[in-house]
């Protein structure tokens, strides 16, 4: 499934919502996934910490944590709880734990300036706070306590972000996080396509013919 269709498949435990929890996952094809976490009697199935080691951003909702949102809402508060994930882990987020804290927060409260297309391009990447962090040539992080990101980047930090993505969509790209294409030469044959494909990324390489 795609970001959107499990976007879609939640949707009716939110108009009514539901209390019955389900998890949020992509499994090791990069395919996203939704299920519930407990069988009719209550309990919780034994598979939930395979999904968990799969994903260490697997999150948990019920439908009636988004409060009968719209389908916006529920998409970014999804996404949104999953960049909170990776901020949370030390492994994945390491020394730049206070940077990534300070962009999740940022992200929470602008996350509807970005385009659609933009918003659902994130959603391609195993770790978007690193991603999104790449993009950046400044941190969102502001030594005043008072403050959870430094607000007035927040209009050039969207303004990059965008244009660094709709660069990525508009074009076969290389890397994951939206750095420029380069093609790349492996024992005589040159790169000529990068696509990304359900989180992965497929490359078509060209015999190079050597004129004398």
């Amino acid at each position: 499934m795609t970001f959107n269709e499990i976007i879609d498949k939640i949707m009716p435990d939110v108009s009514v919502g539901l209390t019955d929890p389900f998890i949020i996952y992509r499994d090791n094809t990069g395919q996203w996934q939704c299920d519930y976490t407990h069988n009719q009697r209550g309990e919780q199935f034994d598979w939930l910490e395979d999904v968990k080691s799969t994903d260490p951003l697997a999150v948990t909702f019920t439908g009636a944590d988004f409060s009968k949102g719209s389908y916006p809402y529920v998409f970014d508060k999804v996404i949104i709880e999953r960049m909170r994930m990776e901020c949370a882990d030390p492994a994945l987020s390491g020394k730049r734990q206070q940077d990534y804290l300070a962009l999740v927060n940022f992200l929470e409260d602008n996350f509807g300036e970005f385009s659609s297309e933009a918003a659902e391009y994130m959603t391609l990447y195993d770790r978007p706070l690193a991603a999104l962090d790449l993009m950046l040539p400044f941190s969102m992080h502001l030594e005043n306590a008072d403050y959870g990101y430094d607000m007035s980047k927040s209009t050039e930090a969207v303004h990059i972000i965008e244009g660094k993505i709709q660069n990525a969509i508009s074009r076969p790209i290389d890397e994951p996080f939206g750095l420029d294409a380069q093609k790349r030469i492996i024992e005589g044959y040159e790169e000529k396509l990068s696509l990304q494909i359900a989180g992965k990324f497929v490359k078509i390489y060209e015999y190079l013919q050597i004129k004398a």
